[in-house]
């Protein structure tokens, strides 16, 4: 998600880092936009229930394309991506009629470099046809790209072909400023945006030391804070979130 998108999820070495998809936007190269979610991962019997399954199988449902991501460095790539694929099965077949590109992770890691080719041999005699990336060095990506787009364009188009013209559709969007953030710069300041963090902004009293900590300790877990110093705020700068206008300060 990192690397794909302007979105920062927190990302930690242990399993089940999210508990929520994190949400953000991807560009292609011929210029689209599409939101992306990174779903958290699922474990065995998630249909059932197990773990936070059924939630995160419903946010499955919601999507049109779905890309496969097989941990490069597991003790049993292969193996572990057949039980999410049973997950998937189980819960709803026709989940894995829709386009489902793959790819292979953490191709800088020489565990996952030196038996990529076994592991896409095993994958291509499933039926898969896997993309070996890595977050860290970029590897891959402009090719995860150029096929998520062309499995969006399927995906679409299996849509139009489907739906008739006097047939009531209901179309579930994640919304990427429903739970996420982005910041954008205006002519003489820089604007935060997203519900939650408009939210928090008008309810915080930036005239209590305690009330305004509070909220800057948000924007850091968030990373909010890192992203306006990216984009040039420096001590003076006009701050926008909501209907909150705030004043940069630098810590000293």
């Amino acid at each position: 998600m990192a690397a794909l998108t302007a979105s920062r999820p927190e990302i930690g070495d242990y399993p089940f880092t999210t508990t929520s998809p994190n949400l953000g936007v991807v560009a292609f190269d011929d210029d689209r936009r599409a939101v992306i979610a990174d779903v958290p991962g699922l474990i065995e019997g998630a249909n059932e229930g197990r773990g936070l399954g059924h939630a995160f199988l419903r946010h499955v449902e919601r999507t049109r394309v779905l890309v496969a991501v097989v941990d490069g460095a597991a003790a049993d790539p292969v193996g572990e991506w057949q039980a999410v694929e049973e997950e998937l099965r189980q819960h709803d077949p026709a989940l894995l009629e829709r386009p489902m590109p793959m790819v292979v992770t953490k191709q800088d890691l020489p565990l996952a470099s030196d038996r990529w080719p076994e592991v896409r041999a095993r994958l291509r005699e499933a039926g898969r046809r896997p993309i070996p990336i890595s977050a860290r060095t970029g590897a891959g990506l402009a090719e995860l790209r150029r096929v998520m787009a062309t499995a969006l364009d399927e995906a679409m188009a299996r849509e139009a072909s489907t739906i008739g013209a006097d047939t009531e559709v209901r179309v579930h969007r994640f919304d990427p400023l429903d739970e996420g953030w982005q910041v954008v710069a205006e002519a003489d300041a820089l604007r935060v945006r997203g519900r939650r963090i408009e939210a928090s902004a008008a309810r915080t009293n930036f005239d209590n030391a305690e009330s305004r900590d509070r909220f800057q300790r948000s924007l850091e877990r968030l990373g909010i804070d890192a992203e306006l110093r990216r984009l040039g705020a420096t001590t003076g700068t006009t701050v926008r979130i909501g209907p909150v206008e705030l004043e940069w300060e630098d810590d000293a």
